[in-house]
């Protein structure tokens, strides 16, 4: 099995599809084992500690939602989740810090005993609305890494109008199909992918 495939896609200027079902699925991120969710946001992903404290008003460890970004610690193998404020009384409940949160103590994130750091770790982080549409071009044009079989579900179900968009597939270096690259995926263990856009010539 190819351990890693390096990808990239580029579309027409202002005709890039979205990627948010992608950016939903997960894709993985090497911090410092037990570093605080809060240094991960800022020093890892590049977020401003204004849109930090602004819009990513959900975040989930695990599964369960936390209140305080410098108390939570990310470590290997977890899963992070994202997300703007969401409609409706369980928006409002999961959002951190806020004044209907007593309503999920049972469920919030607490944390507890944490092995001792053990260097670097691997987590899964996922973006939901409009976190994902804020913070997704950004880090696709920088380059993202996916676990191989996520990356060719997606690719798999796009529709034809995505690879009519789509002017170059490019696979280490390579041009390929879409088909081959799908097939590709399967027998990769990650895709680094990589999504940029040609310049319109003036006229």
């Amino acid at each position: 099995m190819t351990k890693v495939l390096k990808i990239r896609l580029t579309f027409a200027q202002g005709s890039t599809p979205g990627f948010s079902l992608l950016l939903q699925s997960g894709f993985l991120v090497s911090v410092p084992d037990c570093g605080s969710i809060r240094s991960l946001l800022i020093d890892h992903l590049g977020l401003s500690p204004d849109f930090v404290d602004g819009v990513v008003q959900s975040v989930f460890l695990d599964g369960r939602p936390v209140d305080d970004l410098d108390a939570g610690k990310v470590h290997d193998g977890c899963v992070l989740a994202l997300s703007a404020a969401m409609p409706g009384l369980v928006g409002a409940t999961m959002r951190r810090g806020g004044y209907y949160s007593c309503l999920r103590s049972g469920i919030s994130h607490r944390e507890g005993s944490t092995p001792a750091a053990s260097g670097w770790g691997e987590i899964t982080v996922k973006l939901f609305n409009l976190v994902a549409s804020e913070v997704g071009p950004p880090l696709l044009a920088c380059g993202i890494r996916v676990r191989g079989d996520v990356l060719a579900d997606f690719f798999e179900s796009r529709a034809s109008g995505f690879w009519d968009s789509c002017e170059t597939v490019l696979v280490d270096g390579c041009s390929v199909s879409p088909l081959e690259l799908v097939a590709r995926l399967r027998d990769a263990e990650v895709g680094l992918l990589e999504v940029g856009e040609n310049e319109r010539l003036s006229d």
